[in-house]
């Protein structure tokens, strides 16, 4: 049985994903992509079935607390720290 994992990953051309606590994109890209994000995230091929959404503990903290977790996805948030 074999089983198809796929992954949406934000990274700048150069491979990286932020500095300082600021993204390496302009915010009025952000809303474009954000948007394909939560599109590809929320839509299953199974009905019945929900993706995951795994991200780091900074991550979650920069979602409003009114927007968290993620509706309808599994929210995984990975931390060396509780």
């Amino acid at each position: 049985m074999s089983r198809t994992l796929n992954g949406i990953v934000a990274v700048c051309p150069d491979m990286g994903i932020g500095r300082k606590g600021h993204l390496p994109w302009h915010p009025k890209k952000l809303r474009k992509e954000l948007k394909y994000f939560q599109k590809m995230t929320m839509t299953t091929t199974v009905q019945g079935r929900e993706n995951v959404v795994i991200m780091g503990r900074k991550t979650w903290f920069s979602i409003p607390e009114s927007n968290r977790p993620l509706p309808d996805r599994i929210n995984i948030v990975l931390s060396r720290n509780l």
